[in-house]
């Protein structure tokens, strides 16, 4: 009875063999395959291995572990079709994601550039100032100094006497002087054309 029980079991397993891997062409050829195997021992006729499978195949409890069979590899390959499904869309997810984790390691990289250039023009351009501004000191200097020694030069009384000579009465001859400067050119300039 106990034997007749487990052999009940091995329709099942040779059922999924045969729907997963495939061992035979068809169904019939896998069981009577595994029913020839297993009662080779038993030194069983092939005449009555067929009875024998069609003995088990009108069990009743034979036909409801099918129809259970059947609908636990419905169940398992629905479950297989939604697994791949759902690898696939894990798949096209995860290549979304490393596309966009890519593009914003390029956002942040350019980013870095644009900061580090901006920096490198903004030290550039302190030190440009800085150096207008010493330049613009040294100026000032040099202008503050030629002031003053202008200034000494004048009313120190170098070389005469500052009620003499004054910033006012240079500031005229000089006017004079280039007056007669331009007087001369003028002359030039008609005695040229005079010769010509």
């Amino acid at each position: 009875m106990k034997a007749r029980s487990v052999l009940l079991l091995f329709p099942f397993i040779m059922y999924f063999a045969h729907r997963t891997d495939g061992c035979q062409p068809s169904l019939e050829a896998t069981e009577m395959q595994w029913l020839e195997e297993e009662l080779a021992d038993w030194e069983v006729a092939a005449h009555g291995i067929e009875k024998y499978r069609n003995a088990l195949r009108d069990n009743p409890r034979f036909k409801s572990l099918k129809s259970e069979m059947n609908k636990l590899f419905e169940t398992l390959l629905k479950e297989l079709v939604e697994k791949r499904r759902q690898e696939d869309e894990f798949r096209k997810a995860k290549s979304l994601h490393d596309e966009f984790l890519k593009k914003l390691e390029n956002i942040v990289l350019r980013h870095e550039k644009r900061k580090k250039l901006l920096a490198q023009i903004e030290t550039l351009r302190q030190k440009e100032l800085k150096r207008q501004k010493e330049e613009k000191d040294e100026e000032d200097q040099r202008g503050n100094l030629f002031s003053i020694q202008v200034h000494k030069f004048f009313s120190g009384g170098m070389w005469f006497n500052s009620e003499d000579f004054s910033i006012e009465k240079w500031n005229e001859r000089m006017a004079k002087n280039k007056f007669v400067r331009e007087y001369e050119r003028h002359l030039d300039s008609e005695v040229k054309q005079d010769l010509e």
